[in-house]
């Protein structure tokens, strides 16, 4: 009994002391609070006030949640939460996207709070310049815009990081409560979204660094296990779970995940060749996702670590120059497994938390003031471009919801000319692809990609997106089965390319449009 007791007392201590570590960072911290929340609204403004939606959120708006296949996945707690978000109007997109960004401004508060009870060294200037470019990333907007997953993914980042401020709180107290909480947190956040498993690294990587680079490198390897025990156990749980919910609910196996690697898959050279390919065009050019500057942090970071004068703090100098070599790998980890970049939208929020990661390492190691305050002046630029690139990415996409709708109604009145009042009794095939080539439309990955080009190579082509698209702005279709598809195409030779007169055809019960040859 007096064991527990002590026990009980040791721990209500603990909590009572944290609790003021998060007051006193609340109370001398505001400006960063305030400056945050700015960048955040400023960012995504344009998703937060303007209407739109794109790729497969009119799958959610015309099916639901698509339980089965985000299961199958390993998915669960996305599917899950899906569904208990999804009453109501569904999906009501404002409300969605507000909750959303506020998730992302959550998120980095919670970083910041890590970050600063983990090392008061780090001057308020670069926290707010890390998780500048941490929140306002482009990577982060091609992941929330996928309507149909934003809250629940964007949720389980805040979960994440607080799994990893329960370890450190284990590290520091050996209180094995904290340890299952962390694990119970983690599997929580891994059953969202799996490749979360990277941010847990990255996260990991940035709170060891901060924690123990004054320390030995033996103490920093020894403290990175209880991280590494918790991210086995969580991986090997959700495993399981994801393997009994299959056999349980009798759903259909999926390769997804390991069609994606090719590792044994194709030649070495070509392998090897690829992934050049990917270095170089993506990391080493200016793109509008700014991977290069993981690049040029990162130099920066490994040169400050070899020719730094400060010899005697060895083992500081071989953290740093660890925790950047394993930042990279991780963040390079997808394009070695798929010989290609991969969905953009996946190295989210691991990239914007590797920008934050080396924003924070470099700030540590710049020895003298005047490099530092060129640095930061760079820095504080690139957080601008990032500013305006997100923000800029949103209006696109309503410019391009806005053409998509112009081209309903157009597709509407054409229809109307034909004589036809009944349109469900027909079925529609979709030949071709449409997409919107304007000043006001900039492409991403998935960013600026329209409904009426998406899937062009599957069996019926853009139909399915389109006619989902269309059923739900209140232009009901039916679509054609493949067969039919196949069949039909022979009757687009003679047709002209939309919006000609001769672009839409009646045959029989199908109405046919050709969009391009």
């Amino acid at each position: 009994m007096n064991t527990l007791r002590i026990k009980g007392d040791f721990l209500k201590t603990t909590l009572l002391s944290e609790k003021k570590k998060w007051h006193d960072f609340k109370t001398n911290n505001k400006t960063i609070f305030y400056l945050l929340a700015a960048i955040t609204f400023i960012t995504y403004s344009s998703k937060i006030i303007l209407y739109s939606y794109s790729i497969d959120t009119e799958l959610f708006i015309h099916n639901g949640v698509p339980f089965d296949w985000w299961t199958s996945l390993g998915r669960y707690g996305l599917a899950i939460l899906s569904k208990i978000l999804s009453f109501g109007i569904s999906p009501n997109i404002l409300l969605t996207n507000i909750i959303t960004y506020l998730l992302i401004y959550s998120s980095a508060i919670i970083l910041a709070f890590i970050i600063w009870r983990s090392s008061k060294t780090i001057k308020p200037f670069w926290l707010v310049i890390g998780l500048g470019l941490y929140i306002t990333s482009p990577v982060m907007l091609e992941q929330t815009n996928f309507i149909l997953q934003s809250i629940p993914v964007v949720l389980a980042f805040n979960t994440l990081y607080f799994a990893i401020l329960f370890i450190q709180y284990y590290n520091e107290t050996k209180i094995r409560a904290f340890f299952m909480i962390s694990i119970i947190l983690t599997i929580i956040s891994l059953s969202v979204y799996p490749s979360l498993q990277t941010a847990f690294v990255i996260t990991t990587l940035l709170v060891l660094y901060l924690c123990y680079n004054n320390s030995s490198f033996i103490s920093y390897i020894i403290h990175a296990i209880p991280y590494i025990l918790v991210l086995i156990i969580s991986v090997t749980f959700n495993t399981i779970i994801t393997k009994t919910l299959t056999i349980l609910l009798h759903l259909p196996q999926t390769d997804y995940l390991n069609n994606m690697s090719v590792i044994g898959k194709i030649p070495i050279t070509t392998w090897l060749m690829q992934v050049l390919v990917v270095i170089k065009q993506e990391f080493l050019h200016m793109n509008y996702f700014l991977f290069i500057l993981s690049v040029i942090l990162s130099i920066l970071c490994l040169i400050f670590c070899i020719f730094t004068s400060d010899k005697q703090h060895l083992n500081r100098l071989l953290i740093a120059f660890t925790t950047v070599i394993l930042t990279d790998f991780t963040i390079g980890l997808p394009i070695l497994l798929m010989g290609r970049l991969g969905p953009i939208r996946s190295y989210a929020p691991t990239f914007p938390l590797a920008l934050l990661l080396l924003t924070v390492v470099l700030a540590n190691l710049i020895p003298y003031d005047s490099i530092k305050i060129m640095i930061g002046i760079f820095l504080t630029f690139s957080l601008l471009y990032q500013i305006k690139i997100t923000n800029d990415f949103g209006v696109s996409e309503y410019n391009q919801f806005q053409a998509e709708l112009s081209l309903k109604q157009e597709l509407q009145t054409k229809i109307n000319r034909l004589g036809i009042h009944n349109v469900p009794k027909y079925k529609v095939a979709f030949y071709g692809t449409k997409d919107f080539d304007a000043n006001t439309i900039i492409k991403g990955d998935v960013l600026g990609k329209s409904f009426f080009e998406w899937d062009a190579g599957t069996s019926t082509g853009v139909t399915g997106r389109a006619t989902n698209f269309l059923s739900n702005e209140g232009l009901s279709l039916n679509v054609v089965g493949p067969e039919e598809y196949q069949k039909l195409s022979v009757y687009t030779k003679k047709m002209t390319v939309f919006p000609s007169n001769n672009s839409l055809k009646v045959i029989d019960n199908y109405i046919l449009i050709k969009l391009s040859d």
